[in-house]
This record gives C-alpha cells, sequence and structure tokens, in this order.
C-alpha cells in the first residue's frame, strides 16, 4: 500500500487513517457504513473477479466524514491503466459508490468518469452480506465503464483541434469551473509538458483533444481527490460536448 504524506490542502490519508474512522451511531432511519466497511467490501469483490490492487490513495475531509479512494487496478490496455474511485460519507451528504477511472501510466494522470455507480443510501437494514453482494455488482460494472472510457480516451487521440477551438475549449474549462482564470499560466505550462511526451510528431500535430484532457489533469495531480473527481467529471463533459460539436460541424 501507498504511504501518503498529507500535503497542503490535500487531505491525503493513509489507509489506515481511513480505516480507523468509525461511523457513529444509527437510528432506525439512517446506518452509516464506516469507511472501512466499504472498503472491506471492494477487497472481496476485487478477490471474486480476480483483481489486484496495485495500490491505493485516498484523501477525506476536514473531519473525516467524507472519503474518496483510488484504487489502481492490475488491469488495463497499453498506456492506460484502470483506476477504480470509491466513495463514502458517514453524514448523509452522498451515497456509497465506485465510480471508474483510468491512469496515464507515463505521467500518472488520473481521470474519472464522473458517473457514480451508487451503491444505495444509509438506509436501515444494509447487511454485511448485503454490502459485498452490492460491492461485486458495482465492481463488475465499474470495470465495464473503464473499458468504455478507455476507447473514449482513445478517440481523443485523435482529434486535433485548431487553434481557434482551443481557445474556446480554455475558456469553457473556465466558465464550468474545471480550472480558475488564474491558473492561465499553469495551463499552458502543463500542456507544453504533455506535448513534449509525444516523440516524432510536430508541435501541431501534439494538439489533440486528449492533451489538453491531459494537461488539465496533469494541474490535478496531488490535490484532493475529492475535488478532482469533480472536476474532472465536469472536464470530461466540456470535451464530450466539443466532440458532438465537431460530429455536427
Amino acid at each position: 500500500m501507498t504511504q501518503l504524506m498529507a500535503h497542503c490542502d490535500t487531505n491525503r490519508v493513509s489507509e489506515e487513517r481511513v480505516m480507523e474512522i468509525t461511523a457513529g451511531e444509527y437510528t432506525k432511519t439512517f446506518h452509516p457504513i464506516a469507511h472501512s466497511e466499504l472498503i472491506t467490501a471492494l477487497e472481496g469483490a476485487c478477490g471474486n473477479y480476480g483483481v489486484k490492487v496495485l495500490d491505493r490513495k485516498y484523501s477525506i475531509n476536514q473531519i473525516g466524514t467524507k472519503m474518496f479512494g483510488v484504487w489502481n487496478l492490475d488491469i488495463g490496455n497499453g498506456e492506460i491503466g484502470y483506476s477504480l474511485g470509491l466513495r463514502n460519507s458517514i453524514d448523509k451528504s452522498m451515497a456509497v459508490g465506485v465510480c471508474s477511472g483510468t491512469c496515464v501510466f507515463v505521467c500518472d494522470n488520473l481521470c474519472f468518469s464522473g458517473d457514480f455507480i451508487a451503491f444505495r443510501k444509509h438506509t436501515s437494514g444494509l447487511t454485511t452480506t448485503q454490502l459485498s453482494e452490492i460491492a461485486n455488482n458495482a465492481l463488475g460494472g465499474a470495470i465495464i465503464e473503464m473499458e468504455k472510457m478507455h476507447e473514449w480516451q482513445k478517440s481523443m487521440h485523435e482529434m486535433w483541434v485548431p487553434k481557434q477551438d482551443r481557445k474556446g475549449l480554455v475558456y469553457d474549462m473556465i466558465d464550468k469551473g474545471v480550472i480558475s482564470g488564474g491558473k492561465f499560466d499553469a495551463y499552458h505550462n502543463a500542456l507544453k509538458e504533455e506535448k513534449a511526451l509525444i516523440r516524432g510528431r510536430s508541435l501541431d500535430g501534439t494538439n489533440t483533444l486528449f492533451n489538453m484532457h491531459g494537461a488539465v489533469t496533469r494541474m490535478m495531480r496531488g490535490d484532493n481527490l475529492l475535488k478532482v473527481s469533480k472536476r474532472t467529471g465536469l472536464l470530461n463533459k466540456v470535451c464530450e460536448d466539443y466532440i458532438e460539436y465537431r460530429k455536427v460541424a
């Protein structure tokens, strides 16, 4: 397991810290699931699917009531590995859920689908056995979505973006809250780093939607995983809207 030092404003923590957080008391209508219960259920699901977890990363909020984890799995395709996002809360703020994700090996850029396969809300009557069954179903669904997400990213590799469209895309990213206006220079520096990974191509050949997407996920490395999940979901929507625009343009 990867041991992480907490960076400023990231709230990155070790799995031991996550496992220590208790769910607290529950009532007839609210039965919070401890973060540790979710982790244990998904570990069992991975074992049932024959999937190994290569490393684990976690973020929590200041008081530990919200948790988001990323597990990099031993499955993938080519330069992209599959990752599992898992979330939980013990304060009624969100349902237990998982989402598909990918990690680009060469630069460790994470991307999440933004669509959660929710287990269920924290209602009474949820047993350990039921949680395990739901975890198995959710992991199976997430693996299917990971494959779809990888194909989507491959399509972005092949989409060259004209200069006038690049400006519009960056504006949309700022407008949708993916990046802040004050990070404009940081985005361009990240984009240069993404382009530098492309070998044997002209500079124009590196102006793809995939590299623009990668520049933003590069900027998020080390951030709080709760925020990364939300922002990559917004980023994906901007890119999807552009792809649809190109289809009809």
